[in-house]
């Protein structure tokens, strides 16, 4: 018995620094508020909000070390709601990212489900997310990264670079993937129902970022899709391009973007459409915990009143590293005419708090959005 337990003890102090090589974090955020939205003609809706400023999610990220400078990664995160008994993935979005792959003096290589560029795109260069973001609510309205090709991507490759001196790159490649998951609306029928799947889709990215200043430029190419749905035309390709950046003044951090988007058909009797989407902001910290961020954007579609614009107003406060308390009020105005969102929408279109309740958007109203909640972060 004793020499079973030296055995033991002797193979535990051999393995110790193999074990050693190895690092798992576990991370996430829970975020719970109240909202209100009031739709005018569309109608209004309150109740609790999942994510009122950022996703609630529950995830692991982790690293071996090789040798010679080559790492294994790995990230597994997955979407909760803090209101109902549906648990770890039974959200939304189940499957936020999820993720193997190497890295090393190459930069790093991963395979699996990720974060496009055009999502790092639109979180990075907003004042603040959630109900206060301006890009998010006309997100709504049919216009931005997160609705035509998804804020994720599905059987995809990514090659990251290593930073040059503040300049990186990011690549992309999925290999056939159902886009516009969480919105299946046709900007031009206004027809809702069904999915989009894409034959391939490519998304690449271009970062700068050196002290005070923050610059990126997303491209994104969405081929050979086809809307599955009866009445919708087939969409050929889907072609995006967006410019973004901040820069931080200590007093004030201020952001800007613009991004267009091109939809071809390949369907006869159907035209091409064109839209695009710019936005401002800053963001002002107030005393050693507080921040106030106020934004404005505007929506431009394919037409002469298809238009809707947005500005938010929010406050945030630190009650410690991890945790913060936020006020946030958002309004969105469509001009007569606007080829949005149509009335009698239902499931995932328009606007919602969450549970798939929504407020349709229509042309000619004002949509007032208010939210207060806590974040906790670990």
């Amino acid at each position: 018995m004793q020499k079973k337990l030296i055995a033991l003890a002797v193979a535990g102090l051999v393995s110790a620094p193999a074990f050693a090589q190895s690092n798992v974090t576990i991370y996430g955020i829970a975020d719970v508020g109240l909202g209100y939205i009031d739709g005018g003609k569309a109608g209004d809706l309150t109740g609790l909000v999942n994510g009122g400023w950022a996703g609630s999610r529950l995830g692991f990220r982790g690293t071996e070390d090789l040798g010679n400078g080559l790492k294994a990664v790995f990230t597994l995160e997955y979407g909760i709601e803090l209101d109902n008994n549906q648990g770890v993935g039974g959200s939304a979005l189940p499957a936020r990212q999820q993720f193997v792959g190497l890295s090393g003096g190459f930069g790093t290589l991963v395979l699996g489900r990720v974060q496009s560029p055009g999502y790092n795109f639109a979180a990075k260069y907003v004042p603040m997310g959630g109900y206060a973001s301006v890009h998010d609510f006309l997100a709504g309205t049919g216009a931005g990264f997160t609705i035509e090709d998804s804020n994720r991507l599905d059987n995809t490759v990514v090659y990251m670079t290593p930073n040059f001196s503040g300049f990186s790159a990011t690549v992309a490649y999925s290999f056939g993937s159902e886009v516009n998951e969480t919105n299946t609306y046709d900007a031009l029928t206004l027809a809702t129902g069904g999915t989009n799947e894409a034959d391939s889709v490519l998304g690449v990215g271009l970062n700068y970022d050196n002290g005070p200043l923050s610059a990126g430029l997303v491209y994104h190419g969405v081929y050979n899709v086809d809307k599955v749905s009866a009445g919708v035309g087939k969409r050929e390709d889907i072609n995006e391009w967006a410019l973004g950046g901040s820069y931080d003044f200590g007093v004030a951090k201020a952001f800007a973007t613009y991004q267009m988007r091109e939809i071809s058909y390949v369907t006869a009797g159907e035209r091409d459409y064109e839209d695009d989407v710019w936005t401002v902001g800053v963001a002002v910290p107030v005393g050693a915990a507080g921040s106030v961020s106020l934004a404005y954007g505007q929506h431009d579609g394919d037409g002469s009143k298809n238009e809707a614009d947005a500005w938010s107003l929010a406050y945030s406060h630190a009650l410690s590293k991890r945790t913060s308390l936020y006020a946030m009020y958002a309004r969105m105005s469509t001009e007569d005419g606007f080829v949005g969102k149509s009335a009698g929408v239902s499931g995932k279109q328009g606007l919602g708090l969450g549970g798939g309740e929504r407020v349709a958007i229509i042309g000619g109203e004002d949509y007032d959005r208010v939210a207060i909640g806590v974040r906790h972060s670990f």
